[in-house]
């Protein structure tokens, strides 16, 4: 069977395409191809440039992929106390609102597992505006073009660099430079851990090797938190088959001392085809993104993510709506039924019940094809009755625990630690702190003091970067109350 794949990558300031074909012998590249994007082009400008692109360079047809560029996604390591990908999917938008520019029914959110085993699931979580995403699908589709996935480009190039991967192996680091920014990637045992596009001006500054630096230490701070000692590899991409930069390379060295960064190691493809290998990390994320298309590994998908997205305050109230119409169209049509008996035509039934169909559906798209009308309903009111509940219960919140547990946090940070609270969030013993210290350092004897007060446990540190004055860092911090503060067993 033969099933071929063209996928566009969507960047600031250019558009380019990469198609390929799957057949019983293997992979076939079929060709590349890149145009430049107007000032401000918005999502008309960029599918007309796109079909124009495809027509000039023969590669037309019916089906399209998009590769958008990782700048435009807000990025997120979650951890979540449960493993199915539907609840997941559910509460992503919420989970990730306090670090959107924009609400979260504004956004689209998917998600790429990692390989933490544990009661739970750490994910790599994406969101991009809704409203770009879906104008670009809806005039791609008036040129011609039906859009199958929608992704992002470092996506595609994790999905490029596990092709070849062994299922189980260390944590290795890969950076490919481009020319205005430099991919981060951490993956371990088959899947990604850690993803970060980091921008650069001029890649021969010893400022660029610093912040570069800087960003590794991130990824190799995640690798700690889950349980592996160290990065034990790194590889750094070179584009158009040149030399790895020597700002990579540096910032490796200083970043991973005693690790010796090597070439990174192109997909098979890549050594098969002169072209391919030429463009180097040029075609990384395209031809990631085309392997995700054609089936052949799993990929981060704002249009399919394999779950129902999160129901936010305004999608509540419609759906609320929609459930008293769709209950109101069905007593009518019951009502009509008995009335009519034999009397009404068979296709006049058939239509009206079409259209209750059509109603409900529209309120729970997410609900399988085969399921009647009642079932649908019977969900909906059960969604509906959940949603209230834990907004009623998140109202009544735990306040004769919270203040004596505040108080247990502040006698046990140190106050030379420099410590700046920004957030706090108390939910059933869940503790979630968003916080600022002097340096990576004082964030680990954080945990170490909070650990060792007894009154925490399960204190975790979900992720630490720079401040952005570069004077200290910022980091989030979750845990669990093991004792309530001055009960038996708390000190």
């Amino acid at each position: 069977m033969h099933v071929t794949a063209l996928v566009a990558l969507v960047a600031q300031d250019h558009i380019a395409l990469l198609k390929l074909s799957r057949h019983p012998r293997g992979l076939e590249f079929g060709g590349y191809a890149r145009g430049d994007l107007p000032d401000d082009a918005g999502p008309r400008e960029i599918a007309q440039a796109i079909r124009q692109l495809a027509q000039a360079n023969g590669m037309l047809q019916e089906t399209l992929a998009l590769a958008l560029d990782a700048s435009r996604a807000v990025f997120r390591r979650l951890y979540l106390p449960f493993t199915q990908r539907a609840k997941i999917g559910s509460v992503l938008g919420h989970l990730m609102e306090s670090g959107l520019p924009d609400p979260a029914d504004t956004q689209l959110t998917a998600f790429s597992e990692t390989p933490l085993h544990g009661p739970g699931k750490t994910v790599i979580a994406a969101a991009i505006d809704r409203d770009f995403v879906e104008d670009l699908v809806a005039a791609l589709l008036e040129e011609g073009f039906e859009t199958t996935l929608a992704s992002l480009d470092i996506a595609g190039e994790d999905a490029a660099l596990a092709e070849d991967a062994p299922q189980a192996h260390p944590p290795g680091l890969t950076l490919l430079p481009a020319a205005k920014h430099v991919d981060i990637l951490l993956r371990c045992d088959g899947q990604p851990l850690f993803w970060r596009r980091v921008p650069i001006e001029d890649c021969s500054s010893e400022e660029t090797v610093r912040i570069l630096a800087e960003e590794i230490r991130l990824g190799a701070l995640t690798v700690v938190a889950t349980g592996y000692d160290s990065v034990e590899t790194a590889a750094v991409g070179r584009p158009h088959g040149e030399e790895p930069p020597e700002c990579c390379l540096n910032a490796v060295r200083l970043a991973l001392g005693g690790i010796e960064p090597h070439r990174i190691t192109f997909p098979k493809a890549f050594h098969e085809n002169p072209a391919l290998r030429e463009l180097g990390c040029t075609a990384l994320g395209l031809y990631g993104a085309a392997r995700m298309a054609l089936g052949l590994c799993p990929g981060l998908d704002f249009l399919h993510p394999g779950s129902p997205p999160a129901i936010g305050r305004k999608t509540l109230k419609r759906m609320i709506a929609l459930v008293g119409a769709a209950a109101a169209v069905l007593a009518l049509s019951a009502i009509l039924t008995t009335v009519l008996g034999q009397m009404r035509k068979s296709d006049e039934l058939k239509t009206l019940r079409d259209q209750t169909n059509a109603i409900v559906s529209a309120a729970l798209p997410e609900a399988p094809a085969n399921l009647g009308v009642d079932q649908k309903l019977s969900i909906m009111r059960r969604m509906v009755n959940e949603r209230q509940q834990e907004e009623l219960d998140f109202a009544a919140g735990k306040a004769s625990v919270a203040l004596p547990v505040l108080a247990a946090l502040h006698r046990s940070i140190p106050p030379n630690l420099g410590v700046k609270l920004l957030r706090l969030s108390f939910d059933d013993g869940h503790i979630s702190i968003d916080a600022q210290a002097k340096d990576f350092n004082a964030v680990e004897e954080i945990k170490r003091k909070l650990i060792a007060s007894k009154v925490f446990k399960e204190v975790d540190i979900k992720g630490v970067k720079p401040t952005q004055d570069r004077t200290g860092v910022e980091f989030r911090m979750d845990m669990n109350v093991a004792h309530r503060p001055g009960a038996a067993g708390a000190q």
